[in-house]
């Protein structure tokens, strides 16, 4: 498969996931508008977002692959890497208080809190994640890598 078959193969695969993406807000937006539940309605305004997030992160890739240029090089990485690295400590400490909430909730019937606490942790780690693979791209480029 030639490169340029494969950005049109990924354009095409990204604008059906905008559509399912699509799909599910107006879902998520169905079920908010029939329940008053404080629990429910949070759930499905978190995964409503996410969704329309991702939404923007397949547009911009769409873009990319149509011809848009973006750009980063290691004069930009270098100037922000310190803010990088300070954020991806306070992701660490938002990740402790996580488990030491959680590890205060054992043996207790607070399902609610911890199932939400639960989703603070793994959205934590996600953030913790997502910045510490700004690595890969740092060190793929000379001469801060």
């Amino acid at each position: 498969m030639s490169t340029k078959e494969l950005q049109e193969k990924l354009v095409d695969i990204l604008n059906r996931w905008k559509k399912v993406e699509d799909a599910s807000v107006a879902s998520t937006g169905n079920v908010i508008d029939k329940t008053d539940n404080p629990v429910i309605r949070m759930v499905m305004e978190l995964i409503q977002r996410d969704s329309q997030f991702h939404y923007r992160v397949q547009d911009f890739m769409v873009d990319i692959l149509e011809g848009k240029t973006i750009t980063l090089n290691p004069d930009e990485l270098e100037v922000i890497w310190d803010g990088v690295e300070k954020h991806i400590e306070i992701e660490k400490n938002t990740i402790k208080l996580a488990e030491e909430a959680l590890e205060a909730l054992k043996g207790r019937k607070m399902v609610i809190h911890e199932y939400l606490l639960n989703y603070l942790m793994i959205d934590e780690q996600k953030h913790n994640t997502i910045l510490a693979s700004l690595e890969t791209i740092k060190k793929g480029m000379y001469p801060y890598g």
